[in-house]
């Protein structure tokens, strides 16, 4: 794993996986079962960024290869809302 973070108020992790020429971003239950690859993200692997958010249920994920932007990731199904996008410039 290239970076991971615990999401204490859903009891998930949230980690990124590098399969060499991609990034898999993850969501798992606490123990590592029950993980699901959020597919619509390709995350930076130069500039990893995700924080919890919603009290846990959700987090923020800052950035990503195709189109830099940001999103938030519901940690229970994985479902991903586009909520804004970043300027070159930034």
């Amino acid at each position: 794993f290239i970076a991971g973070a615990w999401i204490a108020a859903s009891h998930r992790i949230v980690a990124l996986e590098d399969k060499g020429k991609t990034v898999r971003l993850l969501v798992m239950d606490e123990d590592g079962r029950n993980v699901q690859e959020v597919s619509d993200l390709s995350v930076s692997k130069s500039a990893p960024s995700f924080h919890p958010w919603h009290g846990g249920r959700e987090f923020v994920v800052v950035g990503a290869e195709e189109s830099p932007g940001i999103w938030s990731v519901d940690t229970t199904s994985g479902e991903v809302t586009h909520l804004s996008d970043l300027l070159a410039e930034w």
